[in-house]
């Protein structure tokens, strides 16, 4: 130690000299034999110190030492402080009660300091208060009394405490804890504002360290802790500091601001005696002077706040301080913006708005929002605009979005963005948001909107006053609305444009949304409790009904009407209170003028599905009832467009559910399906159906006629009227499998009826299954006939033809599943027709999202998987499905990973199935990969993937990871040899195609192509959980003598890390298994690996180090020879018994550290994204009876006797 250190300091105390942490201290800061002589020392000072007087009121509450009194000590006494906590500061104590009395507490102290007759008084009050800011940061350090007013020693003091902190395992700090925190910084938040407020109210605020009569001002000797503890590296220190220092500054800010008040009232008030004479000038300047040292007093307390404290921890690394930081400065510029609405502050917003952290951006915003609402904008606050509307568009919290849009429309209700060159291009980016994906979005920026809209409706208004004095009539009949509706159209129409104008990727993506909510829904949901016009929809649809063709300005154009038709929809939906019963009279003349219009008509057909029908009967409208059936019934035999035929379906099955007009619904249906049926048959004209000659024109009509007839067979039973001959005729069964017999033409204008015949085949049938019919059996074997015909053979019919006759199949042995068996022969050809719709996907699926091709590829693909589960299709076809794993997106991996389930009932369950099962995995997994090795991916993801997934069906797993059940290691054994014998066969060719090819890049793509190929055990280590330790060291024969076999120079490369992951894990998995030991300890392989690779390897080792987070820890010797490891003799039965590693030792060549321990040691690996994963489900004990190969239990589904062997 320096002689400057071992000399006393200012504060005549001598520096505390503080053990450092060392492994195995006390958590005791001090030791036994010391705490007797401080507690004495302690005592012997008591006696000597003037007792401070305890005030009037302190001793009613209680003379318990400290504020709060009795209630606190009380309090504190029956464990209300948490635990981790002291309870030594009363206040500390009180604070953690949510209905505490905090003035009473805060003027206790007040009154205690300022009637401290000498400094030891003073001292303790002074101790009271800093040891309740160690307190609030969660420390049980003690604080001595003498070191409270002892300024020069605060920074020791830290340090000591810090010290000390780091050998206790404090609980966590108040501000931060989820039980307290609330109820705490609330109480906080009083505290410091009360007690500021109470110190202003007397000279004790203003006193400065020229002028006091006390031993430092109060609110110096607190600051010099506060700026201090700031300091720390200790997060609760720091923090909680930091939050007390920012509060105060608010406190201070706000006794300012009445400061300046009170200054300015002076001044007028000298002012108007001075025009009186001047009587009491020299007591209103006195007064003015006073006010001005006051203000003086408050703005350098405030500026040491600032430069000691603000501007360093709004830098702060921790983004909870950066925070609080950020919502204090929002409070002083609301509070105090003469100092603080300023440049040097507002270019913090700015640095906030661009923070990392979610939090602190989000305050940000919301300060920014006091400031706006509160001051005219100055330059520097309108810097900050154009980040602010970047928020809004783009940022990734939508609580920032929300609260960055209540901003904007705060500063454009000020004009200051219309008055900007480019602000109206702004307006129009934030209204876009209207139609954003997320409802908050939208709801929020609906008072924005609406500031447009004011201002369109006030333009148009003064043109419609002067419109009316010159054609009274004609303004009458359009009425005060139009002038309302005409812009609120207008905006929401161009908005719509401009974002279907808008570059890709430069705003977030807008509605129609993937939940099919269309704009008009979106715009009504965030406007209706915002615009009256809307709530009035009986309004909108007399203003619909005007004639709208002139050029008139308040009239709607052609896009909009669409537009606000959608409107009229969404608050009809919207509005469930009004009475609706003038719809009755309005629909149908909606109907009649929009009919020729398929977008408009399809809209207004909803709106039945949103009435309330009984409401016909009980206002005997039974007249305007029947109208309506047959208004919607013309239009749904009459229209072609599909969106019109659907929304008239759903109409129709509306007005069916009211069963109070059931007898009229009746005979409406019944009339509606002989008409379908008749105009069917009158377009044939009693034609031969499969020798027809059709036209486009003709095939069109036949298109619609199909249509109409399967959306009436998906809503609701026609097996009588498609059996009905009516009078000798074609049934419309004949007539229908006849459209569905063209198929084999393979005419292009064809297809879509044809899908829509095959569709109704198979509705029909499934309506027939249903009502159980007596001629279920012939229709359906007639349906099967033609579904496999033109679903599984090679004939004309179009790509769309034979997927919908694919699933309309598969649908029917599904529903037929206990009376028919598909033939061995056919579910290979499903297979294949599964295998090709999978290519033809994945050819034609672009970069590009199609939502509808995706939707008819799932919608296959679940078929086909439900088939399997069912039973419907045997199980060993799940590895078309299965080989695509990860290739196609997480909906279809949810689909597929559904046959994990079967896989494991059928190996695990059913006699005999596990061989069928590893085969069925094995096939799956060698598709998988050969997609990998012939693609372009650089990782093999979606082959581990699937090998994680299909690892599940080898085990059943009960509670806490325990095994109940797994298929037999000899199975999972096999596939592993195979799968080996195939990968190093892969790797032979490529190693004899790398030597007779000519030029360096083909032998480079060869060997990028073979270090692919090694790849694939990362796949295997995933597949040895049934293995135990024999069957580990037969696989590791085959491993290492197919590896000497294929020719390739195993080196210490990035290209065999995966080999030798694999190979380590074999061997672990040996030595766990006592009796096989010893044989794993013999082990020895027939080549050592050279540490000099072979000059032919194409790759060096420095990708080994790299991958060292991908595959676990390697062997860092460059000679070592991975399969020459030995078992270290130490491995005891105890440590075998219990799965441990730590028997097992390695030895390297060139090192012998047994110390260092890899993840793998412990059962388990790092996969390809540094994650812990569990490789290995423990193996039996060998005391335990060896599990049977086909485990002989009841299976929990039955299921057909296997015979196609793998």
């Amino acid at each position: 130690m320096s002689d400057d250190e071992d000399a006393p300091r200012r504060g005549s105390r001598v520096r505390k000299q503080v053990d450092r942490f060392a492994v195995g201290a006390s958590d005791s800061s001090e030791s036994e034999e010391d705490r007797p002589a401080r507690r004495a020392k302690k005592a012997k000072k008591a006696a000597g110190a003037t007792t401070p007087t305890v005030p009037k009121r302190r001793r009613k509450q209680g003379a318990a030492g400290g504020m709060g009194g009795e209630k606190t000590s009380e309090r504190a006494a029956a464990g209300d402080v948490p635990e981790g906590f002291k309870d030594d500061s009363p206040l500390f104590n009180a604070l953690l009660s949510p209905d505490v009395a905090i003035q009473p507490l805060v003027e206790d102290w007040v009154e205690t300091y300022r009637s401290a007759e000498d400094e030891d008084a003073e001292r303790s009050a002074v101790h009271e208060l800093v040891l309740f800011f160690i307190r609030c940061s969660g420390l049980g350090a003690e604080v001595e009394v003498d070191e409270a007013l002892d300024l020069d020693g605060v920074q020791d003091v830290i340090e000591r405490i810090q010290d000390e902190s780091v050998k206790t395992n404090a609980a966590t700090y108040p501000l931060i804890n989820r039980k307290i925190a609330k109820t705490f910084k609330s109480n906080l938040d009083s505290v410091v504002s009360h007690l500021i407020t109470t110190l202003s109210l007397g000279p004790l605020l203003y006193e400065t360290s020229v002028k006091t009569t006390r031993s430092a001002p109060i609110l110096t000797v607190l600051l010099a802790w506060l700026h201090v503890m700031t300091t720390s590296p200790l997060r609760p220190i720091r923090h909680t500091s930091t939050y007390i220092t920012l509060k105060i500054n608010s406190a201070l800010c706000q006794i300012t601001a009445k400061v300046v008040k009170e200054i300015s009232l002076k001044k007028r008030q000298r002012e108007a005696d001075n025009k009186k004479g001047g009587k009491r000038s020299k007591e209103v300047d006195s007064t003015v002077k006073e006010a001005e040292a006051r203000k003086e007093v408050l703005h350098e307390n405030m500026r040491e706040i600032s430069s000691v404290m603000f501007v360093h921890r709004i830098r702060d690394a921790d983004p909870a301080i950066r925070t609080e930081c950020l919502r204090e400065l929002g409070v002083w510029v609301k509070r105090y913006p003469e100092t603080y609405a300023t440049s040097s502050f507002l270019s913090y917003f700015g640095r906030g708005c661009n923070d990392p952290d979610t939090s602190a951006r989000l305050e940000t915003v919301k300060a920014l929002s006091s400031l706006f609402s509160t001051n005219a904008p100055s330059s520097a606050a309108l810097r900050l605009i154009s980040r602010l509307v970047e928020m809004a568009l783009r940022d990734v919290d939508t609580s920032i979005r929300v609260n960055a849009l209540k901003v904007i429309t705060t500063i454009d209700e000020t004009g200051v963005l219309q008055d900007e060159d480019e602000g109206q291009e702004t307006r129009e980016s934030v209204a876009r948001l209207l139609f954003d994906v997320e409802p908050r979005v939208r709801r929020a920026v609906a008072p924005f909107v609406k500031n447009l809209w004011d201002e369109r409706v006030a333009k148009l208004t003064t043109s419609f006053e002067s419109y009316k004095g010159t054609k009274k009539k004609r303004a009458e009949a359009v009425g005060e609305t139009a002038v309302q509706l005409k812009p609120f159209a207008t905006l929401l129409v161009e908005t719509a444009k401009a974002i279907d104008d808008e570059q890709p990727g430069s705003s977030k993506v807008a509605l129609p949304a993937s939940d099919g909510t269309t704009r008009a829904a979106a715009a009504v949901e965030a406007l209706y409790d915002s615009f009256e016009c809307l709530q009035d929809w009986q309004g909108l649809v007399d203003y619909l009904l005007l004639d709208h063709s002139s050029s008139d300005e308040w009239l709607l154009e052609d896009d909009e009407e669409d537009f606000m038709i959608d409107v009229l929809v969404a608050c009809i939906k919207r509005d469930e209170a009004k009475d609706k019963t003038s719809l009755m009279e309005s629909l149908p003349r909606l109907l009649k003028k929009h009919h020729a219009e398929p977008r408009r008509l399809a809209a207004l057909l909803a709106i039945p599905t949103h009435m309330d029908l009984s409401q016909y009967l009980e206002t005997r409208k039974t007249k305007q009832y029947e109208a309506l059936w047959d208004d919607i019934t013309k239009q749904f035999l009459s229209q072609t467009d599909s969106a019109v035929l659907t929304a008239a379906v759903l109409a129709i099955s509306r007005l069916a559910t009211n069963t109070s007009m059931s007898a009229i619904n009746d005979t409406k249906r019944r009339d509606l399906d002989e008409a379908l049926f008749k105009s069917l048959r009158d377009a044939i004209g009693g034609e031969e159906v499969s020798n027809m000659a059709i036209d486009e024109d003709t095939a069109a009509s036949f298109e619609a006629a199909l249509l109409r007839l399967s959306l009436v067979a998906r809503s609701r039973d026609i097996v009588e009227a498609m059996e009905d001959d009516e009078g000798d005729q074609s049934t419309g069964w004949t007539i229908v499998t006849a459209f569905a017999g063209r198929a084999g033409l393979g005419y292009k204008e064809e297809a879509k009826l044809v899908e829509h015949a095959v569709q109704i085949v198979m509705l029909h049938i499934s309506w027939m299954f249903k009502r159980q019919d007596e001629r279920l059996d012939a229709r359906r074997d007639e349906a099967l006939k033609i579904l496999e015909h033109f679903g599984l053979e090679r004939t004309n019919a179009g790509e769309a033809v034979r997927r919908q006759a694919f699933i309309s199949f598969l649908n029917l042995h599904i529903l037929f599943r206990s009376k028919l068996e598909i033939a061995e022969e056919t579910q290979h050809k499903l297979s294949a027709a599964f295998a090709t719709a999978v290519d033809r996907y994945a050819s034609d699926h672009s970069t590009e999202s199609d939502l509808d091709a995706e939707y008819i590829f799932l919608q296959l693909v679940a078929v086909f998987v439900g088939a399997i589960r069912c039973g419907a299709i045997d199980v060993e076809q799940s590895q078309e499905p299965l080989a695509h794993f990860g290739r196609f997106g997480p909906t279809y991996d949810a689909i597929v990973k559904k046959l994990v389930d079967v896989l494991r009932d059928e190996g695990i369950y059913n006699p005999g199935g596990a061989t069928n099962i590893v085969g069925v995995i094995e096939a799956a997994l060698n598709a998988s990969f050969h997609n990998f090795v012939d693609g372009d991916n650089e990782d093999p993801a979606p082959t581990v993937n699937l090998a994680r997934t299909v690892a599940s069906a080898f085990v059943v797993q009960g509670t806490h990871f325990t095994v109940l059940r797994q298929i037999d290691g000899n199975d999972v054994r096999d596939m592993h040899q195979s799968l080996i014998n195939h990968t190093f066969t892969l790797v032979a060719s490529f190693v004899k195609q790398e030597k007779t090819a000519k030029g360096k890049e083909n032998k480079a793509v060869l060997a990028k192509r073979r270090s692919r190929v090694l790849a694939f055990f990362r796949v295997l280590v995933h597949l040895v959980a049934p293995l135990n330790g024999k069957l580990a060291l037969e696989l590791l024969h085959t491993l290492q003598t197919k590896a000497e076999e294929c020719g390739a120079p195993i080196g210490v490369t990035k290209a065999w890390d995966a080999y030798r992951i694999y190979e380590k894990r074999l061997l672990n998995i040996a030595a766990k298994d006592k009796g096989n030991a010893s044989a794993a300890k013999t082990a020895a392989p027939r080549k050592a690996i050279s540490a000099a690779a072979d000059d032919s390897e194409p790759e060096q080792s420095e990708g080994l180090a790299s991958q060292g987070s991908e595959y676990g820890e390697q062997d860092e010797g460059a000679g070592v020879d991975v399969r020459a490891m030995e078992v270290d003799e130490g491995a005891d039965e105890e440590g075998v018994e219990d799965g441990a590693d730590e028997g097992v030792g390695f030895d390297d060549a060139d090192h012998t550290d047994t110390g260092a321990i890899a993840p793998q040691d412990f059962g388990f690996d790092l996969d390809e994204h540094g994650q812990l994963v569990d490789l290995d489900t423990r193996s039996p004990s060998p005391s335990q009876p060896r599990r049977e190969r086909s485990v002989s239990v009841e299976p929990t589904a039955k299921r057909r006797k296997i015979t196609k062997k793998y």
